[in-house]
């Protein structure tokens, strides 16, 4: 499903996520600032857009994470990559390809 939303606000929304993804690579991250990207991504994506399934994947585990530093540092890393995936432009049905 698209989830309609204004450009700006999906470009905080990712900056949010972006956030804690360097948090996590630094091994320190802040629970609210997690707490903010969470409620930001869902709002301006929705739940079932991958970055917001990456980021609640990473919420959810964070208990455990934050007492494994290299482990918390790879998920930092996969985090970034949904956000950078998260950039790309939508997908265009073509005719000519698509049928």
């Amino acid at each position: 499903m698209q989830h309609h939303c204004p450009y700006h606000v999906r470009i905080g929304a990712r900056m949010a996520a972006l956030t804690v993804a360097f948090q996590a690579k630094a091994k320190a991250v802040d629970p609210r600032s997690l707490c903010c990207a969470v409620r930001d991504v869902d709002a301006a994506y929705g739940c079932e857009h991958p970055l917001a399934v990456e980021l609640a994947a990473f919420a959810s585990c964070y208990p455990e994470l934050r007492y494994a530093p290299d482990a918390l540092s790879g998920a930092g890393d996969r985090l970034m990559s949904s956000v950078v995936r998260a950039c790309w432009p939508e997908r265009v049905q073509r005719a000519d390809i698509d049928g």
